[in-house]
């Protein structure tokens, strides 16, 4: 017996009786696409603050602080201290000729074996160090003190090494006194060098005088009293920085 085949006709009353409704299958495919996020807008680019050379005291356009003047001035003064405490170092320097320095014999060849001929640099086997118009030489080992002083007094230096009788492995370089001429060179060296120091310090003034007359967010009167305040600071390193060049001047041709 042939079963009848089943078509259109027959399958749609099914349909139409049925109490669940039949879906056709349908192929899904699933992806990993990410999220979309909700892009933002670039930030606008901020450039930073340019640092003034006696700390950031600059004034920001957006900000409604007030400026700082006393950290201004405290910075001015420690800027103009510094230029200061290096004119000092520098003065020692020039009243010592240059001669206390420990890089005066620290570069002497020693020879240490006259068969051998082996020879080795003062600094390698000993140690400088100044003491006012002495240089003392601390030789590590005490074999080389005699090797040391050989070599001293070899040199073209015009100086007497003597041991010191208290250390076997110190040996102490008295420098002679300057003489009259030299006196003169070293003060006028010293003048020159605080001359250096004061236009530094002009030009740490010309600095702040130009900073303070930019502030625009400023009252006027507080301004003015800045003005003041700054003269009152420059003339007090003004003031020491003279003092400092007066005094070498005097200690040089006296001593």
């Amino acid at each position: 017996m042939f079963r009848k085949p089943i078509t259109h006709s027959l399958i749609r009353p099914l349909l139409l009786l049925s109490p669940i409704p039949l879906r056709p299958f349908l192929h899904k495919t699933f992806t990993t696409t990410p999220p979309h996020h909700k892009k933002h807008p670039p930030a606008p680019s901020q450039k930073p603050s340019k640092a003034h050379a006696y700390g950031d005291n600059t004034q920001d356009k957006t900000s409604s602080l007030p400026f700082d003047y006393s950290a201004h001035f405290a910075s001015l003064e420690e800027h103009c201290n510094t230029h200061i405490t290096k004119l000092k170092s520098d003065i020692v320097k020039l009243r010592a000729g240059g001669r206390n320095e420990p890089g005066v014999l620290e570069g002497l060849q020693v020879t240490l074996d006259k068969s051998t001929g082996a020879t080795a640099s003062l600094r390698d086997i000993a140690h400088v160090l100044a003491r006012g118009r002495i240089l003392v030489v601390s030789v590590y080992e005490a074999a080389n003190v005699k090797h040391v002083i050989a070599a001293i007094q070899k040199a073209d230096l015009n100086v007497q090494p003597m041991p010191d009788p208290k250390n076997a492995q110190l040996i102490n370089v008295p420098l002679p006194p300057p003489t009259k001429e030299t006196r003169m060179q070293v003060a006028e060296m010293v003048g020159k060098a605080g001359d250096k120091t004061m236009n530094l310090l002009r030009l740490a003034r010309q600095d702040s005088h130009k900073l303070l007359k930019g502030l625009k967010k400023e009252r006027p009167d507080d301004i003015r009293k800045a003005d003041k305040q700054l003269e009152v600071v420059m003339k007090k390193v003004n003031a020491e920085a003279k003092k400092v060049v007066e005094d070498a001047k005097k200690g040089a041709l006296e001593n």
